[in-house]
């Protein structure tokens, strides 16, 4: 029953690592358009269409949510490496 156990919540982890890539993948395809049309002027707002602000936009907030994420989980193994050392 616990290797079952290890098993599902491995799978889980993977499932969720390619998600997470594929949406990295897809909101790095929206940015190149507004790459392609700026002429070597990054991040310039006032010259985004609104497809390429909310790109943008979600492109950061994947990244913040993606840093709390891994913050989160590296507190969860330092709790359980902590809780087993006592």
């Amino acid at each position: 029953m616990k290797k079952k156990s290890k098993l599902v919540h491995i799978l889980y982890w993977i499932a969720f690592l390619t998600a997470d890539f594929f949406v990295l993948m897809i909101l790095g395809v929206g940015t190149m358009a507004y790459d392609d049309r700026s002429g070597g002027e990054d991040l310039i707002w006032n010259k985004m269409t609104a497809f390429d602000i909310t790109v943008y936009v979600l492109f950061f907030l994947w990244f913040i949510v993606n840093i709390i994420l891994i913050i989160s989980l590296v507190c969860k193994i330092l709790e359980r490496d902590y809780e087993k050392v006592q």
